[in-house]
């Protein structure tokens, strides 16, 4: 045990985030990782706990979603220095993007890119774990919503809900974008709102052929989405296997 380092990849220089889940991970050529995480603290959803405004905190919290490519390389090494998450090497996708915007490649320059959680309104956060599938990221968020005021409520609704799918390499939307993995919007709001579950994937058998299936995610079609409705999943791209034909000629 005295032999066991501390291995720090990345860092944020934003104050007061916090990252409560599992980061989503993906193997890519050259040694290398994608990193999926958000910041968000599902513990304090409520508005008079949450410090997102000017109002509620002199530095209110800017939370944010990241992708990031990681270096296997050896602990020590020149390469493994911890990555600035809000630094020049990371590109900032806030603004809406598109299939033609380039995207961080295992062979970019660029280390990863963010978002601010602002798509929504203010005091966006994420409160889930997130999923890499079919060339995307699955999240979702939480935002505060204001006391209700209706006769009989005693307690402050449990906020909106919005569940993503983004592209993994430019974080274009992924929702409503005919099977591609960009195209369309980046998120869609969850009926009912609160705190959704964290998007889970399994294969599982239906009928005469297995399925890939999400739950906990949004819809990619874009219809009305539940917090635990199930979806098949698959590849933006299928592979199909076609015969090939040669003429040998002379003899063996």
């Amino acid at each position: 045990m005295s032999n066991w380092k501390i291995h720090v990849v990345a860092q944020t220089t934003g104050a007061g985030r916090k990252f409560l889940f599992a980061p989503a991970l993906l193997a890519a050529p050259g040694n290398q990782v994608y990193v999926a995480l958000g910041s968000g603290d599902r513990e304090h959803p409520l508005a008079a706990e949450y410090p997102y405004t000017q109002a509620t905190q002199s530095t209110p919290v800017n939370q944010r979603f990241y992708v990031f490519r990681d270096s296997l390389a050896v602990p020590g090494s020149s390469a493994d220095s911890p990555l600035n998450l809000d630094g020049s090497a990371m590109q900032n996708f806030t603004s809406p993007t598109s299939c033609s915007t380039p995207g961080v490649l295992p062979t970019s320059t660029q280390s990863g890119w963010f978002m601010d959680l602002n798509q929504n309104g203010a005091g966006e956060q994420t409160v889930t774990s997130a999923l890499i599938a079919a060339g995307m990221v699955t999240f979702s968020t939480n935002r505060p919503a204001p006391p209700a005021s209706t006769v009989g409520m005693c307690s402050p609704l449990l906020g909106y809900a919005n569940g993503y799918w983004v592209n993994l390499f430019n974080a274009a939307g992924g929702i409503s974008a005919s099977g591609a993995s960009c195209g369309g919007t980046r998120s869609v709001p969850f009926v009912g709102g609160g705190l959704p579950p964290s998007p889970s994937m399994a294969t599982v058998p239906v009928g005469d052929s297995i399925t890939q299936i999400i739950i906990g995610a949004a819809q990619l079609s874009g219809g009305a989405s539940t917090a635990i409705s199930p979806q098949s999943i698959g590849p933006a791209i299928i592979p199909k296997r076609k015969l090939i034909y040669w003429k040998s000629s002379g003899t063996d």
